[in-house]
């Protein structure tokens, strides 16, 4: 029986993941979304159907991603060491099934440079983000779906009829966990008029074409009619807050421009390629399949442009790059095969990539353990003895909101139940904890009075808001002291919080 994949490609593949993913259970932890998404419903003891009922209401639009959450919570729970750790198994499985395609596209032959670049999927830094977001990591099979429905599709040289059920099967649970993956059945089809042998033959490609289309409208079809769920629509005045905002924001603007920046790139090679096929009609499948995975990126971009939504590559915001980050695997593979096509042994030159990326690995990954080790000190410096005796409030917390391009504490949403979690004492003091926004691309300035406060956004697109409570409260992290507002103030977006004079008396 053939194996599945050769020692030596196993052992770089098993190397690559040891040295880039086995420490992180120990060193990250959870953030933003996962406070509420998970810390929060573990720590309400929900029975199973309590469960799969909010997790239903939560992801009705994309049920599969639901389902996800409702297996993996129950058994992960609130252990940030086994989150990580399921991030680093499904990791390696994506990335052998990644090297599964590659060897098919090297005619069943890899050497080590090529599984080198085959394998590069785990060290991508814009990858880093959902690799070690818990949130993330509950739709991390998407990758694994997505991968299996292009293998069974492209893993003979002839369309077979088993094949396209089973890579239909697979990216119907693709696009019915997360929307990132609608219509990436093109690049699929790509890859198969470039290496099928019959796919023209009876118009084949229009019959396994109408099939995959005829699915994805499924899809968007049940996406649209839903009625829970985080539903994304089109909203051109949003879309324009957002450009107005990234223009407002050098370090967003940075980041937002790399997707454009792609686009500029890919053109020019394109362009390259067509001049070239001009001159001497000689285009390799190599590079025919670099422009298919182009087209697949582009379309991961518009979809998420569509919505709103900017492309950033680190931080929290590489989620939007859980598509495109398997494309640019294979556009490395496919460059490396060009490049070094005649150079047989596995020389320096070849590890130039795999080390710089490896650096940026470990840049980020100490960002986001800071990160975990941020939030657990502004929990542990909490005065809670003096807070368990205010009821029905609202606490403003002047705490770090990021470090590097990830969060720590920036919503409601994740201070809230942190805090509530830690201290158990105080859960039924009907308190909210809000981090004013100082630092990064949704920095407000926080205006109080006595019962009221409204952040004002400054950057972002998204609409100011007011919130109401009996009494208004201000702990600042920085100088440890909490305070009454008893008047009306302002605390300005990017204030130095550490020198802050509020005008008021600490309790």
């Amino acid at each position: 029986m053939k194996p599945l994949i050769d020692k030596n490609s196993f052992l770089i593949l098993l190397s690559l993941v040891v040295i880039s993913m086995a420490w992180r259970p120990f060193f990250l932890g959870f953030y933003s979304d996962d406070y509420n998404l998970i810390i929060e419903v573990v720590n309400k003891g929900y029975t199973r159907y309590e469960l799969f009922e909010s997790l239903l209401y939560k992801f009705a639009n994309r049920p599969l991603y639901g389902v996800n959450a409702f297996l993996l919570i129950p058994i992960l729970g609130d252990s940030a060491i086994a989150w990580h750790s399921f991030s680093v198994v499904f990791s390696f499985l994506i990335a052998f099934v990644l090297l599964k395609i590659c060897r098919i596209f090297n005619k069943s032959k890899l050497d080590s440079k090529l599984v080198i670049y085959s394998s590069l999927w785990i060290l991508l830094p814009i990858n880093f983000g959902f690799l070690s977001w818990p949130t993330c990591i509950m739709g991390l099979p998407v990758v694994l779906w997505y991968l299996l429905s292009f293998y069974y599709l492209i893993r003979n040289n002839k369309i077979v009829i088993k094949d396209v059920v089973l890579s239909l099967f697979f990216y119907m649970l693709c696009i019915f966990t997360y929307e990132s993956f609608y219509f990436q059945f093109i690049p699929m089809l790509g890859a198969c008029f470039i290496y099928k042998q019959n796919f023209y033959k009876d118009k084949i490609y229009i019959k396994v074409g109408l099939l995959f289309f005829l699915l994805q409208a499924l899809a968007i079809i049940f996406n649209r009619t839903v009625t829970t769920g985080g539903k994304k629509s089109f909203d051109a005045d949003f879309i324009i807050n957002r450009i107005l905002a990234a223009i407002n924001n050098p370090e967003y603007l940075i980041q937002a421009s790399i997707p454009i920046l792609f686009i500029i790139g890919s053109s020019i090679y394109v362009f390259f390629l067509y001049k070239k096929n001009k001159v001497n009609n000689n285009i390799s499948n190599d590079q025919l399949m670099i422009i298919n995975f182009i087209i697949g990126i582009i379309i991961s971009i518009c979809i998420y442009l569509s919505v709103g939504y900017s492309i950033r590559p680190f931080g929290l915001g590489s989620r939007t790059a859980i598509c495109f980050s398997i494309f640019i695997s294979f556009i490395l593979f496919f460059i490396a095969r060009i490049i070094f096509n005649k150079d047989e042994m596995l020389k320096i030159k070849h590890l130039v990539i795999p080390i710089l990326l490896s650096f940026s690995v470990f840049w980020q990954g100490f960002n986001w353990a800071s990160s975990k080790n941020i939030q657990e000190e502004v929990l542990n410096e909490i005065p809670i003895d003096k807070i368990s005796n205010i009821y029905n409030s609202l606490i403003l917390c002047l705490v770090p909101n990021f470090a590097g391009d990830v969060l720590i504490f920036e919503d409601i949403w994740s201070l809230n139940p942190a805090i509530l979690n830690k201290y158990k004492i105080i859960e039924n003091n009907r308190l909210n904890f809000l981090p004013h926004k100082n630092e990064g691309f949704r920095s407000s300035h926080s205006v109080l009075s006595k019962n009221t406060h409204q952040f004002i956004t400054i950057r972002s697109g998204h609409e100011s808001s007011i919130l109401h409570a009996e009494n208004i409260y201000i702990w600042n992290y920085y100088t440890k002291k909490l305070y009454h507002v008893d008047k009306e103030i302002t605390i300005d977006a990017q204030s130095d919080l550490t020198k802050l004079d509020l005008g008021l008396e600490a309790i």
